[in-house]
């Protein structure tokens, strides 16, 4: 009987630490990208919040120096992937910058930004 305990205990304990670790938070930092296909801009945006009905609000801003290009807004429940292109104004040989902004259930977080150069 002592044998049929300590083995049911032990199978307990190893469950409970299953549902344990899949409880763990998901990847909070959301990972973003600015890539150019010739004068063709792509910017990607991936963002997890911790539980599946956050809602999440995203602004994606595409500049050129001091001068907004272009404004994407968007909104996701759990998890959201953004993906959008832009052409107009982007020229071979120059700078240009990134900018995500977030909230997560209704927390801002602080702005992200990344620059690339556009090769043409």
């Amino acid at each position: 009987m002592k044998k049929r305990f300590c083995a049911l205990t032990a199978v307990f304990l190893m469950l409970l630490s299953i549902s344990v670790s899949a409880t763990e938070p998901r990847a909070s930092r959301p990972k973003y990208s600015l890539n150019f296909n010739g004068t063709t801009a792509t910017c990607d945006v991936e963002i997890w919040a911790d539980s599946d009905s956050d809602i999440i609000g995203l602004t994606v801003q595409l500049w050129d120096g001091d001068t907004c290009l272009k404004t994407w807004t968007d909104t996701g429940t759990g998890a959201l992937s953004f993906s959008e292109t832009h052409s107009r104004g982007i020229s071979a040989g120059k700078s240009y910058t990134m900018t995500v902004s977030y909230s997560i259930a209704g927390k801002i977080y602080p702005k992200l930004s990344t620059s690339a150069i556009c090769w043409g």
